[in-house]
């Protein structure tokens, strides 16, 4: 009974760091590698993590936000070619958020409208 309450409380705890960890890894994959198609599949993977696991996708939103606003800073301070990479992250990030939204959105209708 122990055994089983504790393999919960790690999946739980699994649960709850993968989407932070699925962000990191788009990020540092999009930063090192330089092939923008492996970098599309990428987010694609976590946009199909994020819908097949019940994720929230407004985190995915949430860090284009941040990403934009880190994009406008480094404007500032004169970076402009990183500022550009960063800016597609954002949009990257945007796109798979607002999709991943729609289709929790559909999923979630189409149950409800079933009684599931």
């Amino acid at each position: 009974m122990c055994g089983l309450w504790l393999l919960r409380s790690k999946l739980n705890l699994i649960d709850e760091v993968l989407p932070f960890a699925l962000v990191i890894v788009c990020v540092a994959l999009a930063r090192f590698i330089k092939s923008e198609l492996i970098v599309f599949f990428v987010f694609i993977g976590t946009l199909v993590v994020f819908v097949w696991r019940r994720y929230d996708a407004e985190l995915l939103i949430e860090v284009a936000l941040i990403l934009l606003l880190g994009c406008a800073i480094l404007l500032i301070s004169g970076a402009e070619r990183y500022a550009n990479d960063v800016a597609i992250w954002a949009y990257y990030f945007l796109v798979i958020g607002v999709l991943g939204r729609l289709i929790t959105d559909l999923i979630y209708k189409s149950s409800l409208s079933y009684g599931i």
